[in-house]
């Protein structure tokens, strides 16, 4: 069985509902910010560049524009995000394939992708260490889980005999600068952190062919009762994409006034980021079937998934582009 440090987890969870349940922020937040005839819609995100496109809605009025109080509830990443859904905490996520495949949640619906990037994840090695000198990796769980096996299985490394610590991204830093792990993967700003810790950035996940996906996932009995609601956040995703699409600048600016991340650092996430809102295609469900085989190998799956069933054929199509 795979060896795992479980020190940092309690940290990690604490911290991950901590932000979830009592870190609810967004300019449209105070109660009467939305007035009567504003729909209330809760989304739960991480807090990183890759949101910019949520960013620019919230701070040009696009949600109010199509009728929607947009209340953000904020997490660490993916993992927090789907439970957020599932447990009627949020009504919408912004979250990893993994991160909703993993949950095997029923209630988790997967309307449209929100993103994807090949360039985001960064692997960094403590200075001096090699891929084949590497004993021990911090993780997040899901997509980080995902991708850090991947990344060793194509070192020729065996995940089983490389020494695995579970924790969230801000901690990444220390836990390479105190030598508790050789490395990790992960995305701005906690790459830099790690360089600034003793640590090289060796590639990306872009180099070992796996590319990290965002999807926008929906909790399916808000969903049953509120598609129109749904469709109005998705076409304003789109709308924010596009706007980030074609102007990478401003998209900076927002991500720096909403979670004051260094302009440099900002920069560099958003442009390895392909912005671009859409329903599902048949290569998609190629993939993600690929996807799932590898997460039913690595025990992360306990029973079947009816991809039918979680990811929405021509939702996107049906209630947004109609």
């Amino acid at each position: 069985m795979r060896k795992e440090n479980r020190r940092y987890i309690a940290a990690a969870v604490v911290a991950a509902l901590g932000v979830s349940l009592a870190a609810c922020t967004s300019a449209d937040s105070a109660p009467d910010a939305g007035g009567d005839d504003l729909e209330s819609v809760r989304i739960s995100m991480g807090v990183d560049p890759s949101f910019a496109p949520l960013y620019i809605a919230d701070q040009e009025g696009l949600f109010e524009e199509a009728g929607l109080s947009v209340e953000f509830v904020e997490t660490e990443g993916g993992p927090a995000a789907v439970q957020n859904v599932g447990a009627g905490i949020a009504d919408i996520a912004i979250t990893s394939d993994v991160a909703t495949l993993s949950a095997q949640n029923s209630k988790l619906k997967a309307v449209a992708v929100f993103q994807e990037t090949g360039d985001l994840f960064k692997v960094v090695l403590r200075e001096g260490v090699s891929p084949a000198d590497i004993r021990s990796m911090a993780y997040f769980p899901g997509l980080g889980h995902y991708i850090t096996l991947r990344y060793l299985e194509s070192q020729g490394l065996d995940p089983d005999a490389i020494e695995l610590v579970s924790a969230g991204p801000p901690e990444f830093p220390a836990i390479l600068g105190n030598g508790d792990a050789d490395g990790y993967i992960v995305f701005e700003p906690w790459v830099s952190r790690g360089v600034e810790q003793g640590g090289e950035v060796v590639g990306s996940s872009a180099d070992f062919d796996t590319e990290a996906i965002q999807w926008v996932v929906a909790n399916g009995d808000w969903l049953a009762a509120n598609e129109e609601t749904a469709a109005k956040v998705v076409a304003v995703l789109d709308r924010a994409s596009e706007l980030v699409e074609a102007d990478q600048a401003s998209a900076v600016d927002a991500a720096m006034q909403a979670i004051q991340v260094d302009e440099k650092i900002a920069a560099s996430a958003i442009e390895a980021i392909s912005f671009d809102v859409r329903g599902f295609t048949p290569s998609d469900y190629e993939t993600v079937e690929g996807l799932v085989q590898f997460l039913e190998g690595i025990d992360v799956l306990d029973k079947p998934i009816d991809l039918q069933q979680v990811m929405l054929a021509d939702w996107f199509e049906q209630n947004v582009e109609s």
